[in-house]
């Protein structure tokens, strides 16, 4: 099960790279799982420190997230 919900946490991440988002914040508490028929359905929520970063856009130098978990 873990290695499913890991897995699917990754794919998530490597979608919104694949379209220039950075999600900024990625923590337990910004992940949602809900199983069932030992299933796991995940997302990954709360996009408000997200933002579009393309490879031509200067490095991004500000520390964004939740301090404790930076």
């Amino acid at each position: 099960m873990c290695i499913t919900i890991m897995n699917a946490l990754l794919d998530s991440v490597k979608y919104l790279h694949s379209r220039n988002i950075v999600h900024r914040d990625i923590k337990l508490e910004n992940i949602l799982i809900h199983t069932k028929d030992n299933k796991a359905i995940v997302k990954l929520i709360d996009f408000g420190l997200s933002r579009k970063h393309g490879k031509l856009d200067s490095n991004m130098t500000n520390r964004i997230g939740t301090p404790y978990h930076m």
